[in-house]
């Protein structure tokens, strides 16, 4: 019974590598597009050679402006200080737990928000960040009060111990 356990293990053990897309097995336009990863992609998972191709099929099928667009924003993404981008997963992580009708609502209006002239943009982008200041101000104030609160707490309690 054991031997058949091992086996059974071993054989278990050998589907990730089978299961794997071999570099030859790539078109040429999809080589071209991952040729970076030329040398890493046998040892990669299946699971991140499926989402590299995926990611090199997206790209193919753009045209130049987009990929042009999408170069931009990339490059915007990696100017971008390290709490900045942690910030916007973050953000995106709380989007995609939403449930869909929410993400299509929010979707929705920023495609309506983009629609506006910029000016009207701007001006509810202000009055958005205004709201907001207010908001994070009266948390700053909050939060310092409670840190002073503790500490004169603890100022009377040490006074208390002599």
């Amino acid at each position: 019974m054991t031997k058949i356990a091992i086996i059974a293990l071993f054989c278990l053990m050998q589907i990730p590598s089978a299961l794997a897309l071999d570099w030859n097995d790539l078109n040429k336009s999809e080589k071209t597009v991952l040729q970076q990863f030329s040398g890493k992609w046998s040892g990669m998972s299946e699971a991140k050679q499926e989402k590299l191709r995926l990611g090199a099929s997206r790209w193919i099928a753009m045209d130049e402006g987009k990929r042009n667009a999408m170069v931009k924003k990339f490059e915007k993404w990696q100017q971008m200080k390290p709490q900045k981008r942690n910030e916007l997963k973050q953000q995106f992580k709380r989007f995609k737990q939403m449930p869909n009708g929410q993400q299509q609502k929010l979707r929705d209006t920023h495609g309506k928000f983009k629609q506006l002239p910029q000016d009207k943009q701007r001006q509810l982008m202000d009055k958005f960040n205004k709201a907001n200041r207010k908001k994070i101000d009266k948390k700053a104030q909050d939060k310092a009060k409670k840190a002073q609160d503790k500490a004169q707490k603890a100022a009377q309690k040490k006074r208390g111990k002599r």
